[in-house]
C-alpha cells in the first residue's frame, strides 16, 4: 500500500547494522527516487529512536499518514513549510468524503482526528526545533512545552479541525404485525381517532419527520386534483434548514386529509370561533387550547401512549415484576421510527415491483443530500422484515 507520489519503505534490519531498527520507515519520492528527508527524519527521531512507541505497527501507521499528507501537498503543489491551517482543514474534509478502501465505510471521525494529530505533531516537532516558522503553529508557546508528547497537542486541535462525529443511526422500523396492533389501539381511542390515525398514516406513507408534519398547511393540499386514488401528487415540504423538496403523496391519502380538513378540523374551528392558523393538524376540543397547531411534543406523547396501550413496550414482564406502572415503561418504537418504517417498507415494495434502484426514490422522498446517506442509514436494516412477508398486504397498508 503506497500513495501515488510517495513510496513508504520499511527496513528489514541487517546483521552488523545495530543502528537500523527493523521496521524503521523511510519515505521516498516515486518520481526521482530520492529520500524525503523531512518526514523521514521526523519518523526516526520522534518514533523509532525516541522510544515514544516501540511498536513497528505504530511506525507504519504514522508513516502512511505522513505519506498521504505529503502526497496531498504534492498534488496541490504546496511546499511542506508553506502549508497553512486551511490546508489541514481541506485535508480533513478530503478524508471525510472518502471511504476506507479496507472496510468500504466512510472514515470515522476518530480515525481522521488521529491523522490530524500526527500532522500537527509533525509541525510542532519542527517548530520547537526552530526549523519551521509557518502559521500552523502560531498559537503555541514553545517555551511552555519542554518535552512535547502526544498529550500536549490535543488542546491545540481547534474546533475548526476536529471532524464532526458520524452518529450511528438507531433504526427500528415497525414490523407489519406491530403496525396493525398499533392501529387497532388507535381504533379503541374513539375521541381523537380520526386525527391521530391520519397523523401517523401520513408519516408512514410519506416518510416525513414529525417537525415537517406539524408545518403542513391546508394550502399545500388544496385544490385537489381529480386523478386516480393511487396516483401520486407532489407536495412541497420544508425540511431541515428550511430546505425545500417535493414529496409524493398518493391521492387516497390526500382525499383523507381533505376529509379531515372539511370535517373534524372545520367543526373545531367553527365551534370555538378561533382564528384559523391554516396548519392542517390542530388540537381537539378536549384540549386546553382547542384549534391551535398541534406540537411535536404532543404528537410524541400520543405515539408513546398508544404504544403503551397496544402493549408495544420494552421489557414489559420485567417492568411489571418490579411493580412499575405501564406508563413508566419504555415504548418499543419512537415516533421518528415511522420515517424509518417508510424507508424500509418502500425499499421492499419497490424491489418486489422490479425497481433495481429503490434507494434513489427513497433518497428523494426523505430529502437526503447524498445517496450514500440513504444507503448507509438503511442498508443494514432492510432485512429486518421477513422476506416471506405478504408484500401485497404491505402494499395495501401503504396504499400502493
Amino acid at each position: 500500500m503506497n500513495t501515488s507520489d510517495v513510496v513508504v519503505f520499511f527496513s528489514r534490519g541487517r546483521a552488523g547494522e545495530p543502528f537500523i531498527k527493523e521496521g524503521s520507515p523511510v519515505l521516498f519520492s516515486r518520481q526521482d527516487g530520492r529520500i524525503l528527508k523531512i518526514p523521514s527524519r521526523y519518523l526516526k527521531y520522534r518514533y523509532v529512536d525516541s522510544g515514544r512507541s516501540r511498536s513497528p505497527n505504530t511506525w507504519r501507521v504514522v508513516a502512511y499518514v505522513l505519506a498521504s499528507w505529503w502526497d496531498y501537498l504534492s498534488s496541490r503543489e504546496i511546499l511542506w513549510d508553506q502549508a497553512i491551517r486551511q490546508d489541514i482543514v481541506d485535508f480533513r474534509d478530503f478524508f471525510e468524503s472518502r471511504r476506507n478502501p479496507n472496510t468500504g465505510n466512510f472514515y470515522s471521525s476518530s480515525t481522521i482526528s488521529s491523522k490530524l494529530i500526527v500532522i500537527l505533531d509533525f509541525y510542532y516537532f519542527y517548530y520547537i526545533k526552530g526549523e519551521y516558522k509557518g502559521s500552523i503553529c502560531v498559537e503555541i508557546d514553545a517555551g511552555s512545552i519542554k518535552k512535547p508528547n502526544r498529550k500536549n497537542y490535543h488542546k491545540f486541535l481547534s474546533q475548526d479541525l476536529i471532524p464532526k462525529s458520524r452518529k450511528s443511526v438507531d433504526i427500528k422500523p415497525y414490523s407489519f404485525e406491530d403496525w396493525k396492533i398499533f392501529c387497532e389501539a388507535l381504533d379503541n381511542n374513539k375521541l381523537n381517532y380520526a386525527r391521530d390515525k391520519l397523523i401517523f398514516t401520513v408519516m408512514v406513507s410519506m416518510g416525513l419527520r414529525v417537525s415537517e408534519l406539524v408545518k403542513l398547511s391546508i394550502h399545500q393540499f388544496l385544490p385537489l386534483q381529480e386523478v386516480h386514488e393511487n396516483v401520486n401528487q407532489f407536495i412541497e415540504i420544508f425540511g431541515k434548514g428550511q430546505k425545500k423538496r417535493l414529496v409524493a403523496a398518493p391521492n387516497w391519502l390526500i382525499n383523507e386529509i381533505c376529509d379531515y380538513i372539511f370535517g373534524d378540523r372545520r367543526n373545531i374551528i367553527n365551534k370555538h370561533g378561533i382564528k384559523d392558523h391554516k396548519f392542517i393538524f390542530i388540537t381537539n376540543s378536549d384540549s386546553n387550547n382547542p384549534g391551535n397547531p398541534i406540537s411535536v411534543r404532543r404528537i410524541q406523547e400520543i405515539h408513546k401512549n398508544n404504544c403503551l396501550a397496544a402493549g408495544l413496550y420494552k421489557s414489559d414482564r420485567q417492568q411489571m415484576e418490579y411493580g412499575n406502572e405501564i406508563s413508566n415503561c419504555k415504548p418499543r418504537y419512537r415516533v421518528h421510527d415511522l420515517r424509518h418504517t417508510y424507508a424500509v417498507w418502500t425499499y421492499h415494495i419497490r424491489t418486489s415491483l422490479g425497481d433495481n434502484e429503490p434507494w434513489k426514490w427513497i433518497q428523494s422522498q426523505l430529502g437526503h443530500s447524498t445517496l450514500d446517506t440513504t444507503i448507509n442509514t438503511y442498508l443494514k436494516h432492510v432485512s429486518i422484515l421477513d422476506r416471506r412477508s405478504n408484500f401485497v398486504d404491505l402494499r395495501k397498508v401503504m396504499g400502493w
